[in-house]
């Protein structure tokens, strides 16, 4: 059974030294991955790559990698590649010259790996498979290094699309994963609690409501002011499960590599807007290269797009707004239990200028109930913004996220989030 190894290219990684088996598409592939189980362990890796037009599967496995406890989940590179040239062929290509490592690949019929046709080895261990295959079918012989094999890359996915990921068997939860369980239970035997409480804070809602519009009376304000000041200004914007869905959805369209140049970050705007800055790579120059304004000296580009994001104006819901100190406690619980991190910014109150008379107690035409506050959350998990949806007035204005493609990407939300001003006598 292969040890898989880990190949970097650009800035992607992939698993290679797999041993590969074609088999019928109308064979039950999960019976047979079972079978394979047995063999390698739950550790092990697998992975599945259709081979259009020829109704075949070809099945990737090996056993679990050296020196790692829980394998992430990486492309296969015999599959990524397989559809770079037409079958069939043979590829030899440097990855490492000072460790001596290089990697082969053979590609026949249907675009498929033939058994032994996915190797990670010195030199001569190389050229010794290369060989021993050689003659068992008219092949076209290609060689390269990293260089060339990113270009392969780049051809097979333009062909196929994105390539096939191999992952482990069986898939364990982590510690993190069993403490959102445990968070979630106890939010759900909580929750029967929250909805008593929400009865008493919409009362205290409607009380500062009330006296709002008596205050915009004594000062001669119209109705219209006071229905403005009234006006909670988060439901115009889009709620946080809607902007992270659409921006991951926009990340997930960004390609590994385009002519060499691949993606250094992603930003998404409240309006809509994406950003992507690529980032030049070996042997990319300007003259074939993505669209944007270059930066940095022609190493980076910056990509605008004005409406990348279908964003849609939330549905309203009534619900009420709790204090601003329940609402950070609120943040934090969900922070802590989705293993993110959150930090509030605090606002400098100023003091009045000598001589000048301080504000009146009651609101102006311009006051509002509900003053905005804003926090910065960074997690390895995108999908921990969704459940920020479950928290009123909470709302994200920008996520960004440094080397989208790489292995543990950090991914930064601005949140900004309204507590209201006035408060029940």
């Amino acid at each position: 059974m292969r040890t898989p190894i880990v190949v970097t290219v650009g800035r992607a990684r992939y698993w290679a030294n797999l041993d590969w088996e074609t088999i019928p598409a109308n064979e039950n592939h999960k019976v047979r991955f079972r079978e394979l189980q047995d063999a390698v362990g739950r550790r092990g890796l697998r992975c599945i790559r259709p081979c259009p037009g020829y109704d075949m599967l070809s099945l990737g496995y090996a056993g679990p990698p050296q020196d790692i406890r829980r394998a992430p989940s990486y492309p296969a590179l015999a599959g990524a590649v397989a559809d770079a040239r037409k079958q069939p062929w043979i590829g030899l290509f440097c990855v490492d010259a000072e460790a001596d490592r290089w990697w082969m690949v053979a590609i026949t019929e249907g675009q498929s790996i033939i058994p032994g046709g996915d190797i990670v080895g010195t030199r001569a261990e190389i050229e010794s498979a290369r060989k021993a295959i050689s003659g068992l079918k008219e092949w076209t012989f290609y060689d390269g290094d990293l260089t060339d094999l990113q270009g392969y890359l780049t051809d097979a996915r333009a062909a196929s699309g994105k390539p096939a990921v191999a992952h482990v068997f069986v898939w364990r939860p982590s510690v993190w994963h069993l403490v959102g369980v445990a968070a979630l239970i106890a939010a759900v035997i909580g929750w029967t609690a929250w909805q008593r409480h929400e009865a008493t804070v919409a009362q205290h809602a409607a009380l500062a409501a009330a006296r709002l519009r008596l205050e915009a009376l004594r000062d001669r304000l119209s109705l219209a002011q006071a229905r403005a000041a009234a006006r909670r200004p988060w439901r115009d914007e889009t709620r946080p499960a809607t902007f992270t869905t659409a921006c991951l959805q926009f990340v997930g369209r960004v390609p590994i590599d385009l002519w060499g140049w691949s993606p250094q970050s992603v930003q998404c705007e409240r309006t809509g807007t994406a950003i992507l800055m690529w980032h030049r790579g070996r042997g990319a120059t300007t003259a074939l290269a993505p669209r944007g304004s270059l930066q940095a000296g022609g190493d980076t580009i910056r990509r605008v797009w004005p409406a990348a994001l279908a964003l849609t104006r939330p549905r309203h819901v009534a619900r009420s707004l709790p204090s601003e100190a329940t609402l950070k406690r609120n943040l934090y619980a969900w922070a802590q239990a989705e293993s993110a991190r959150i930090t509030f910014t605090v606002a400098t109150p100023t003091a009045p200028l000598p001589g000048v008379a301080a504000a009146s107690a009651h609101p102006h035409p311009g006051a509002s109930l509900y003053a905005p506050r804003q926090a910065v959350v960074t997690t390895t998990h995108p999908e921990a913004l969704l459940p920020l949806n479950l928290l009123p007035s909470v709302r994200i204005t920008r996520l960004a996220v440094a080397e989208p493609l790489g292995s543990s990407p950090v991914w930064t939300a601005q949140l900004r989030y309204w507590v209201t001003t006035h408060t029940s006598p």
